[in-house]
Parts: structure tokens; sequence; C-alpha cells
């Protein structure tokens, strides 16, 4: 599914990385969605091979190597 956001809080990365839209002014919003919808199967692509990475074994090697990090640190 295609997704529209702010970009706001950090997001901004996720919707960039994922090819997504980003929706600085809200006036903007009809035109938006008509692009997602026109845009539909394309941005869905984008976004599914995007957060295909994110899988448990990429969770669980982040967390540990964020874990070795900060126990360097001490």
């Amino acid at each position: 599914t295609p997704v529209i956001g702010s970009g706001v809080g950090g997001m901004k990365e996720l919707l960039q990385e994922g090819s997504q839209i980003i929706l600085t002014d809200i006036k903007d919003l009809e035109e938006k969605i008509k692009y997602a919808l026109l845009n539909k199967k394309e941005l869905t692509e984008k976004g599914y091979t995007f957060v295909c990475k994110y899988t448990q074994a990429y969770f669980n090697t982040e967390w540990i190597s964020t874990i070795e990090t900060l126990t360097n640190l001490s």
C-alpha cells in the first residue's frame, strides 16, 4: 500500500528510503492522493522492497551491535 506521511519525527528518512510520499503542506493532500492512486503499483513495489530488509535476523543483529557499542563506551 502506498504511504503518504508528513516526514516529521524521524519518518522522513523512512519515507524517502521506501520511495514513498512526503506531504509537507496539507493543501497538497488531494494531489498526493491522486499521485499515489495513479502510481500504486510502483509505490507498493518500492515500499515492499524497502521493508523486506527488516527481518527478525536484521533486528537481532542491530540490537547486538548496539549493545556491544554501548558496552564498549563504558
